[in-house]
C-alpha cells in the first residue's frame, strides 16, 4: 500500500512539475509577445510611413483599385492621415502558398515593410498529401504543449548526439544500391512534412545514380513546388536527356515554365511532347492552360476541342470547354459542358459547383433545385460540395440547413488538409519572426478561423483576422451578391467592390486593436 502511495505522488509530482514548467513557458511568452508588440506599437508611432505588404492569390488582386489592400491603406490613412499608410498589393492570380513561400524574402528585401498580411491557401491542391485519421485534433493539443516541443527537441539532439554516428557505421551500403529506395524514402519524408531532409535524399540520389532521370524528374518536382525554379528547370532537362520518353517530365517542367511567367517556354515543351507522341488528355490540358494565361482564349479553346477528339469524354476536357463558354456568358453551352464532366465523372465536384452556379446565372431554378436534391441523394462528402450545399440553403435564408452543411464541411477541412500547406504557413512565420515583422494571418470569408490555426505549430505573435460571422451576417442582410462576384470556393468568391470593402474594414479593426493600439 505505501509503495502505491509512493508511485502515485512521485506520478503526481511529476505531472504538477510539468504543469508548472508549461505555465511558466507559456507567461515567458506571453510576456515576451506584450514586449515584441509594445516595441512594435513604438516603432509605428515613430515612424513617418509604415508600409504594409499583402500576400494572397487572385482573391487579394481582385479588383483592382476597389481590391481589399487598396481599400484598406484607404481607411488606414482617413484614420490617421494621408500618408501614414503604404500599403502594397503582391497578390497573383492562380497562385499557391508554395509561390508566395518562394517570393517572400525577395519581396521583404524590396519593400522593406513593417507588416506582412496574408490570405492564401485556396488554391492548393486538397488531392496531394494531407494530414488525416482521427487523431488531429489530439496530435494539435499535444503540439502545442510547449514542453512536448521541449522534450521532443531534448530528446532528439540527445538521440543524435549518443546514437547518431553508431547508426551512421551501422547502416547497410546495400539499402543504397537501388534509385528506388532514394525515392522511396523522400516520398516518405515528404508525406511527414520533412522537405528539407526529402531534397537532401533526392540531392544524394542523384549523385550516387547520374544516370537515373527518374531522381532528377522527382528533384525537380520537389524544387518546382518550392518555387525554385531555374533549378528544378535544370534537373528535369537532365533528367530528360536520361529518358526523353516520360510524359509526366514534360508536364511538370512545362508547369515550371509557366509557374515562372515563361509561356513561350512551356508551350514549346508541351509541343515537343506532342511530337514524341504523347496525346494524352493532360498534355492537352496542359498546352490549353499555357494559352489560358497567355490570355488567348480562343486558342485554348480550340487546343481543348483537338484534346476532345482524341480523348472522347475527357470530364476535365469537358469541365475546362465549360468555364470557357461561362466566360463569355454562353450559360446554355457551358451548362451543358458541365452535365458532361459529371456524367464522365460522377464524383467531380467542382463541375456540380459550376453547373449549379450556371443554372443560377440563367435563373434556371428547377434545374438548380434537381441538382442540389441529386447531391444530397449521392451523399459526396467532399467539403467543397458541402460548402456548396450549405450556401444554396444560406441564400434561401434556411439558415439552419446551412449550418448544417457548413460544419460538415469545416469538419473535414478540420481533418484532412494538405500537408504543404501548413509546412509553408510555419515557413513564413520562421521567415517573418527571424525579421521581427509583423504577421496578420487573414481567414477567408464565411470560414471558421480554428482551421487556419490548425496550420501552426505556435500562433504566437500572429494576429488573426476572423470573417467568419461579419460576411455571415452581411450576406443574410444584403445577399450573397453584393458581396461576392462568384462562388468558386463552393461557400464564397471573388469580393464585389463591397465584398473587398468590409474585408478591408474588418482588417483594419483588426490592425487598430492588436497592432497599431497606441496610435
Amino acid at each position: 500500500m505505501k509503495l502505491k502511495r509512493k508511485i502515485f505522488f512521485i506520478l503526481l509530482g511529476g505531472l504538477l512539475s510539468l504543469v508548472i514548467l508549461e505555465a511558466g513557458m507559456r507567461m515567458a511568452g506571453g510576456v515576451s509577445l506584450i514586449l515584441q508588440r509594445y516595441r512594435n506599437m513604438r516603432s509605428f508611432s515613430g515612424k513617418d510611413k509604415v508600409i504594409i505588404l499583402c500576400l494572397g492569390e487572385s482573391t487579394t488582386v481582385w479588383g483592382g483599385k476597389k481590391s481589399w489592400p487598396s481599400q484598406l491603406q484607404e481607411i488606414l490613412n482617413k484614420k490617421k492621415g494621408e500618408g501614414k499608410f503604404i500599403v502594397i498589393n503582391e497578390g497573383r492570380h492562380a497562385i499557391s502558398t508554395s509561390y508566395i513561400v518562394s517570393m517572400l524574402d525577395e519581396l521583404l528585401d524590396r519593400y522593406k515593410p513593417d507588416v506582412v498580411i496574408t490570405m492564401m491557401g485556396i488554391n492548393d491542391d486538397p488531392t496531394r498529401v494531407s494530414y488525416g485519421g482521427g487523431s488531429t485534433t489530439e496530435k494539435s493539443l499535444l503540439w502545442n504543449l510547449k514542453v512536448f516541443r521541449l522534450m521532443k527537441l531534448i530528446c532528439r539532439h540527445f538521440n543524435w548526439k549518443i546514437k547518431g554516428p553508431e547508426l551512421e557505421e551501422k547502416r547497410e551500403p546495400a539499402e543504397c544500391r537501388k534509385p528506388g529506395y532514394f525515392l522511396k524514402l523522400a516520398r516518405e519524408k515528404r508525406s511527414r512534412g520533412e522537405y528539407k531532409e526529402a531534397e537532401d535524399i533526392l540531392r544524394a540520389g542523384v549523385e550516387l545514380f547520374p544516370e537515373n532521370g527518374n531522381l532528377f524528374f522527382e528533384l525537380g518536382k520537389y524544387l518546382k513546388d518550392e518555387g525554385k525554379y531555374a533549378e528544378a528547370e535544370n534537373n528535369f532537362i537532365k533528367g530528360l536527356q536520361r529518358e526523353p520518353l516520360n510524359e509526366w517530365a514534360y508536364l511538370e517542367l512545362a508547369q515550371c515554365y509557366l509557374d515562372d511567367d515563361r509561356y513561350e517556354e512551356a508551350v514549346s515543351v508541351i509541343e515537343n511532347a506532342l511530337a514524341h507522341g504523347f496525346n494524352s488528355e493532360n498534355v492537352y490540358l496542359s498546352l490549353g492552360k499555357c494559352y489560358l494565361e497567355m490570355g488567348d482564349f480562343s486558342g485554348a479553346y480550340e487546343i481543348f476541342r483537338k484534346g476532345l477528339v482524341v480523348n472522347p469524354g475527357s470530364r476535365e476536357l469537358y469541365f475546362q470547354i465549360g468555364l470557357l463558354c461561362d466566360r463569355r456568358k454562353d450559360y446554355a453551352a457551358a451548362a451543358d459542358m458541365f452535365r458532361k464532366a459529371v456524367k464522365a465523372n460522377p464524383t467531380h465536384p467542382i463541375a456540380y459547383i459550376e453547373l449549379g452556379n450556371c443554372y443560377e446565372k440563367q435563373q434556371a431554378e428547377d434545374a438548380k433545385k434537381k441538382l442540389i436534391r441529386k447531391l444530397e441523394s449521392l451523399g459526396l462528402n467532399e467539403e467543397r460540395l458541402l460548402s456548396f450545399l450549405g450556401m444554396h440553403y444560406f441564400k434561401k435564408g434556411m439558415y439552419k440547413e446551412a449550418e448544417y452543411y457548413f460544419d460538415k464541411a469545416n469538419s473535414l477541412r478540420m481533418k484532412n488538409y494538405p500537408i504543404y500547406t501548413r509546412h509553408n504557413y510555419c515557413k513564413v512565420k520562421e521567415i517573418l519572426d527571424e525579421r521581427g515583422i509583423t504577421w496578420v494571418c487573414v481567414q477567408y470569408p464565411m470560414r471558421s478561423l480554428d482551421y487556419l490555426k490548425k496550420f501552426f505549430d505556435s500562433t504566437e505573435g500572429v494576429v488573426f483576422v476572423d470573417n467568419e460571422d461579419i460576411f455571415k451576417e452581411a450576406v443574410k442582410k444584403g445577399g450573397y451578391e453584393d458581396y461576392f462576384d462568384d462562388c468558386f470556393a463552393g461557400d464564397f468568391g471573388h469580393g464585389t467592390s463591397r465584398g473587398n470593402r468590409l474585408l478591408a474594414e474588418n482588417i483594419a479593426d483588426t490592425l487598430f486593436k492588436e497592432v497599431f493600439f497606441g496610435e
